[in-house]
């Protein structure tokens, strides 16, 4: 009720409403778009009842001051009848707590950079006489870019701004009040809880962030008490896996006393970048995190159980050319090879073979048949009469996408994108008359971009450019309105509906081989890390994603991103596609003859299903 009351509220502003994000200490975050240039934004609501006027000055104030790539910045200020907002910038990666608790995320070299953007970003406040006071993972917002997840600082609504900073001197609170607004205690400095405060108090939640990174757990646990007490009291103990140059550095950081911290954020900044370089360090960048020291374990998660064994399958077919592409629908699994397709009903001969005038390059399944794409045709056949009809024919290249439901198709041609009626298609093909379009729009760049429909009302429109390693992301409703867009630094191949809704999964190949969904409602991207060579094909199926290399090594990854298991089948893969409960379709290569393959992935899906029970 209180989402929709916000909705209405909203309704006649500048920015519409795509989605809750989060919810902070003082009010909501919505993910939105601006009408009027489709950017997205993200909308922090301040309660009244919450927040004191005062307090959202103060963080206005702090938030137009600090201007740095790793502190989120306020855009503008919206007031409704009932309400009112900071517009920031959004930050589509979500919060450094979502990337901590996903497995097989991050790297170390990838961790030691997060935590040198979060000093980065903790330097430029210090230096303008603003203290953060709340530093922890839900309050480190992420984007995406090209060198990987570009931390940003966010949630300044118990800063403190000092007429002036000198370095390790302790500030005291004014009053009782304000000592409440201590911050969470898992990431509080010991003087934090006798109101006291200093910048150094900044580094040593900074140094608790940069623990929990390494080894997947915080130093000091239990109940608030319990960890108000460790911070004071406890001494900080590091398991031997740790390597030495980050063992000094949470050491100097972890320090009870402040005076025996670092100095500021640049000379902590500093220390750890003389780390990196080390070579012990130098080693061990690629190591997934978290490191697993033997005095601490961390119990492996079912994600993480990777099955490292052979599945060749059986050989359902040999066929005179390579197949290009798979598809299935309703207990059918059909083969595009050259210019013909082919047809099965279950492991076995194929039923039908159909014949095109031009290589046929796409396959998109429908309930009863499928639609086949050849270079400026889109053709269709269903299962009842396997006669293929002439759905549309264009003058140029184009892309096209079709809506799960199977009654929407979705044209990309230069410059313009345009939405058919699947069944005045086939309509207009049986009574021979011209097709008609019934939604147009014009799209920014005559680059045909890749199209995906992540439901049955929304489609994602996807441009990409290896050679500026960039990729734009632009959202359209079914009825041809632009919704927003997204510029993302960095290439992004591969896209695919996955089985989430409002959701596409795509491979990004730097700065680690990854597989990333990309949500729309709200706007969220994960990472997975991926166990195998850059892939050359990928399928989605009700239990997730698999993704092969050229060396027939499959990666499977459930439906929300993790790890399910990894194994070897035939090298050469062209195509996946899902057949059944829990068989895969895989074609294959072998000189110029193409072969098909049918994996049974049942043992290893009851496998992961087992150990997550467990």
């Amino acid at each position: 009720m209180k989402l929709l009351r916000n909705k209405i509220a909203l309704k006649r502003s500048r920015y519409r409403i795509l989605g809750l994000v989060g919810q902070g200490q003082y009010g909501q975050v919505f993910c939105a778009a601006d009408r009027q240039t489709g950017k997205l934004v993200a909308l922090k609501a301040l309660s009244q009842h919450r927040a004191s006027t005062s307090e959202f000055l103060q963080e206005l104030r702090v938030l137009l001051t600090l201007q740095h790539p790793n502190i989120v910045a306020c855009r503008a200020v919206e007031h409704t009848a009932t309400g009112r907002y900071l517009v920031m910038d959004y930050c589509e990666g979500g919060t450094l707590r979502d990337l901590l608790d996903r497995p097989n995320s991050l790297k170390l070299g990838d961790a030691l950079r997060l935590v040198l953007g979060i000093l980065a970003g903790l330097d430029c406040a210090h230096r303008q006489a603003v203290l953060h006071c709340d530093l922890k993972p839900e309050n480190i917002l992420l984007s995406l870019m090209a060198a990987g997840w570009l931390p940003r600082l966010s949630d300044f609504g118990i800063a403190r701004h000092l007429p002036s900073m000198e370095a390790g001197h302790l500030y005291q609170e004014l009053s009782q009040a304000t000592i409440s607004a201590i911050g969470p205690p898992a990431y509080s400095a010991p003087e934090r809880f006798y109101g006291l405060y200093s910048p150094v108090s900044d580094l040593y939640s900074v140094g608790i962030l940069l623990f929990e990174l390494l080894l997947g757990y915080r130093p000091f646990s239990g109940t608030p008490a319990q960890i108000m007490w460790a911070h004071v009291n406890e001494r900080l103990e590091l398991p031997a896996g740790v390597p030495e140059p980050l063992q000094s550095i949470l050491h100097i950081a972890l320090e009870k006393l402040p005076a025996r911290r670092f100095a500021s954020a640049s000379q902590m900044e500093q220390a750890l970048r003389d780390a990196i370089a080390s070579p012990q360090l130098q080693t061990l960048r690629e190591e997934t995190l978290p490191l697993q020291c033997a005095t601490h374990p961390i119990a492996p998660t079912p994600n993480s159980n990777y099955i490292a064994e052979s599945l060749p399958g059986q050989v359902q077919a040999t066929l005179s050319d390579p197949i290009t592409c798979l598809a299935t629908a309703n207990g059918y699994l059909y083969a595009a090879s050259d210019k013909t397709v082919r047809g099965w009903k279950e492991p076995r001969t194929p039923i039908v073979e159909m014949d095109f005038p031009e290589r046929v390059h796409c396959l998109l399944p429908l309930s009863q048949g499928t639609l086949a794409l050849t270079e400026r045709t889109v053709y269709g056949f269903n299962t009842d009469s396997w006669q293929a009809q002439v759905l549309l024919h264009l003058t140029n290249d184009f892309k096209a996408a079709l809506d799960p439901t199977g009654q929407w198709l979705a044209i990309a041609i230069a410059g313009q994108l345009q939405f058919y009626s699947l069944a005045a298609l086939f309509q207009a093909s049986f009574n021979d008359r011209p097709p008609e379009a019934k939604h147009r729009l014009a799209l920014p760049s005559p680059t045909l971009p890749e199209l995906i429909f992540l439901d049955s009302r929304h489609l994602l429109a996807i441009a990409s450019d290896p050679d500026q390693n960039q990729t734009d992301l632009r959202f359209y409703s079914r009825r041809g309105t632009a919704i927003g867009w997204l510029h993302l630094s960095g290439y992004f191949s591969h896209f695919v509906p996955a089985a989430e809704p409002y959701t596409a999964i795509a491979v990004e190949p730097l700065p680690h081989l990854a597989a990333v969904a990309i949500q729309l409602k709200p706007l969220q991207i994960r990472r997975t890390l991926l166990s195998c060579q850059a892939p050359t094909c990928c399928a989605i199926a009700p239990w997730g994603s698999a993704f092969a290399d050229r060396r027939g090594q499959i990666v499977l990854l459930d439906p929300e991103g993790s790890p399910q298991g990894n194994f070897a089948a035939p090298p050469n893969p062209t195509a996946l596609a899902p057949w059944g409960e829990s068989s895969l379709a895989m074609a294959t290569r072998v000189g110029d003859c193409g072969k098909l393959h049918l994996l049974d992935l049942q043992q290893q899906l009851q496998q992961t299903s087992s150990v997550s029970a467990d």
